[in-house]
C-alpha cells in the first residue's frame, strides 16, 4: 500500500508540478504577450483614426486655400466692405451715419473727427472717431445698430462712462457719455 501510496504521490507531484509550469508559462510569457498584441491593436486603431481625421483636415486646408485666393483675387470680397468712390467721400459718409444712429438712438455727437486712412493687406482702413452722450437704455441698441450697418463695421477704443445724475430726484437716468473708434475697409484709396 505504501508504494502505491508513493506512486500516487509523484503522479500527484507530477501533475502539480506540471500545473504550476502552465501556470507559470501562461503568466510569465502568453499572457504578457496577448496583452501586448491587444494594446497594439487598441494603438494602432488610435493611430488610424487620427490618420483619417488629418487626411480629411488637409482636404478640408486645401479646400478652404483654394477659397481664400478666390476671395482675394475677388478685390477682397466686396461685402465685407464699405464702398464710395473715395476713402474721404466714405468716411464723410461713414461720419454722418454714426451721427445720425447717436441722434436717432435719443443721443447727442459732441464731436466726430475722421481718423487718418491706413493701409492693411490691400485695403485702406477708414475710422471715425465719435464722442457724445447716450441715455443709458439706449446704450445696446446704439452698438447694435453701429455693428449692423452695412459694411461692416468694427467697433475700437470704445469707452464708457456714466455721469451723476440731477439732484432732483427725477426717474430718468443720467446719459452715459460715450466715446468710441468706428472702422471699416475700402478695397483701394482712390484719392
Amino acid at each position: 500500500m505504501s508504494a502505491r501510496l508513493a506512486i500516487a504521490f509523484r503522479r500527484i507531484t507530477a501533475l502539480a508540478v506540471l500545473l504550476l509550469l502552465g501556470v507559470c508559462l501562461w503568466n510569465f510569457i502568453a499572457a504578457p504577450l496577448v496583452h501586448s498584441f491587444r494594446e497594439r491593436q487598441d494603438t494602432i486603431a488610435q493611430l488610424l483614426d487620427g490618420l483619417a481625421r488629418l487626411q480629411q483636415l488637409a482636404h478640408h486646408e486645401t479646400v478652404l486655400r483654394a477659397r481664400l485666393a478666390a476671395l482675394q483675387a475677388d478685390g477682397a470680397a466686396n461685402a465685407t466692405q464699405l464702398s464710395g468712390p473715395s476713402a474721404a467721400v466714405v468716411a464723410a459718409d461713414l461720419q454722418g451715419r454714426l451721427q445720425q444712429l447717436m441722434v436717432e438712438s435719443g443721443g447727442s455727437v459732441r464731436s466726430a473727427l475722421t481718423a487718418e486712412p491706413s493701409r492693411e493687406k490691400g485695403l485702406t482702413r477708414i475710422g471715425v472717431l465719435i464722442e457724445g452722450e447716450v441715455p443709458e437704455n439706449a446704450l445696446t441698441s446704439l452698438l447694435y445698430a453701429v455693428l449692423s450697418e452695412q459694411g461692416p463695421l468694427f467697433i475700437d477704443d470704445l469707452e464708457i462712462t456714466g455721469r451723476e445724475s440731477a439732484s432732483d430726484g427725477g426717474s430718468d437716468p443720467a446719459p452715459l457719455s460715450i466715446r468710441m473708434l468706428v472702422f471699416g475697409f475700402v478695397a483701394q484709396q482712390t484719392s
